[in-house]
């Protein structure tokens, strides 16, 4: 008897593709929307084909990537009475639910279309008392379809919103879920005002006058933006009421919801105000002053506290949300790769396993399912903090070994770098006997940054060198950059090892890695 298995969805993706085009491809495949798609993205083991032979689940789980569902081939127990099938459940719901005898939407048996707004009973009864019983005001009941109701509520861009707003209602209930508004980060206090948030306006304004605070508002605004005016808009519609015998006044919805045209206008011109300021406090003293002095047009070096600064901003702890908690362990840094235009978080992959205090070693593979967010504190300046998007794809990475550091490298995409600036990786190797510093932070020595060593071996898969300074915490140093003189990364520390007394470091060399990284995007 031929194999038969089921093809299982638990709502991942496949990677690059956003959730919102998923979610619109999979409901024009299967025919569905709302509390069924919900299923969909529950996180739990959803059945889409029940019992296929292996080439049907093949094709199928094809069809599935292409739309960026990600599906597993689990094998069907001839035995076991499993469940049906996505499909079967949902045409049995369908098979269950009544047309409107109106509009012909299909619901659940109820007294009210959730479509057209229609009372059943009150047409049915006008159809059998005859024409004229009745007017067709009085068979709709109000309001009529939420969605639409919001949409005019919302004014401008409702079609945006309300695609966010998808990801905050999740089986019946209201949960946050961290989205990204730009206009909200760039101007906080101002979004609110014009879509009439005046005590979230009011709240945001203050908390941008308090020191030290301001940038951490605009980045709270641009993650809370779309929740907070989601609660907004659903609390204004469902209080809003509407005469018992007419349908809604749309005129009065918008005007109670939309936005304040005028503070766009405002805003604008305080802005350009103070651009202009700015230009002229620049522009004002050469024009005043045409004989000072200017500097050199070329570059000048930088100082090496400078240099310091700026790689210390750079260098960051990683904290790793699991399924078994958050873990807090090893190093990791920020660099540029101008050839993309994008910016990494760059750590080495012997983090994700017994030396890194994980209960399992990951494969490369892995670390996208099993690890979901990572958040990255700057050790220079603490008050920083990265977010991080979705992890590189870098086929074969794994632990390091002592002949071959290569192999062992990890990278996440940032949203952005957030002005802490970034290291870049060295093309060329270390020379042997060049002194070289291996960037972490160490609380139980004062915090200490830096940490000198010189290098005694080089190729293309390893960089070894010996610290001057034997004590070291083995898990802290995994992932921390190694840089020279010029404060570019010539090596990722993956491990280090005591040998005759002298404490030596094995890193992944960066033009290996650089490489690496290019040709994972």
């Amino acid at each position: 008897m031929e194999k038969r298995y089921n093809i299982v969805f638990k709502g991942e993706l496949v990677l690059g593709y956003h959730i919102q085009d998923v979610r619109d491809a999979l409901s024009a495949k299967f025919k569905i929307d709302g509390m069924a798609l919900g299923r969909l993205f529950s996180g739990k083991p959803q059945i889409i084909k029940k019992a296929v032979d292996p080439d049907t689940a093949r094709k199928f789980l094809l069809m599935m990537e292409k739309i960026g569902a990600r599906c597993k081939m689990e094998p069907v127990d001839p035995d076991s009475r499993a469940a049906g099938s996505f499909e079967e459940k949902n045409n049995q719901a369908a098979g269950a639910q009544a047309p409107c005898p109106k509009c012909g939407w299909r619901q659940k048996k109820s007294e009210v279309c959730e479509k057209c707004g229609l009372l059943i009973a009150k047409y049915k009864a006008k159809d059998a008392s005859g024409p004229g019983s009745e007017s067709q005001e009085d068979v709709l009941a109000t309001p009529l379809n939420p969605e639409a109701d919001w949409a005019t509520f919302i004014g401008p861009n409702a079609d945006l919103y309300l695609n966010k707003f998808v990801y905050f209602h999740n089986r019946g209930e209201d949960r946050f879920a961290a989205t990204w508004h730009w206009p909200a980060f760039f101007t906080g206090f101002w979004w609110f005002l014009y879509r009439k948030m005046y005590l979230w306006a009011l709240i945001s304004l203050l908390a941008t006058l308090i020191p030290c605070v301001g940038f951490l508002t605009l980045i709270t605004c641009g993650l809370t933006a779309h929740y907070l005016y989601y609660l907004q808009v659903k609390k204004k519609t469902a209080g809003f009421k509407f005469p018992s015998s007419s349908k809604p006044d749309k005129q009065k919805l918008a005007a109670l919801g939309g936005t304040h045209p005028w503070v766009r206008w405002v805003f604008i011109v305080l802005l350009g105000i103070g651009i202009m300021g700015i230009i002229a406090a620049i522009v004002v003293p050469i024009i005043l002053n045409p004989q000072r002095q200017t500097a050199p047009t070329g570059k000048q070096p930088e100082s090496l506290f400078t240099r310091q600064m700026q790689a210390e901003d750079a260098v960051l702890k990683p904290v790793f949300s699991t399924d078994f908690g958050n873990i807090q362990v090893g190093t990791a840094f920020i660099t540029h790769l101008p050839e993309k235009n994008q910016y990494v978080l760059v750590t080495a992959h012997s983090l994700f396993g017994s030396r890194g205090g994980f209960p399992k070693d990951y494969n490369w593979d892995e670390l996208a399912t099993d690890i979901r967010t990572v958040k990255a504190t700057s050790i220079g300046n603490p008050s920083k903090m990265v977010l991080t998007s979705s992890w590189l794809s870098i086929p074969g990475a794994g632990f390091s070994k002592i002949y071959d550091g290569s192999l062992d490298l990890a990278a996440l995409y940032l949203i952005s770098d957030f002005g802490m600036g970034s290291l870049p990786l060295s093309q060329t190797l270390p020379k042997k006997g060049e002194k070289v510093w291996l960037i972490t932070e160490m609380p139980a020595r004062g915090k200490q940054f830096r940490f000198a060593a010189v290098i005694v071996e080089v190729n293309q898969d390893l960089v070894q060198y010996v610290f001057e300074n034997n004590q070291l915490d083995p898990g802290s140093v995994i992932g921390a950059p190694v840089l020279n003189a010029e404060s570019k990364v010539v090596a990722i520390n993956t491990v280090i090892i005591l040998n005759d007394h002298q404490l030596i470091g094995i890193g992944n060399p960066a033009p290996k890695a650089r490489q690496k990284l290019l040709g994972a995007m």
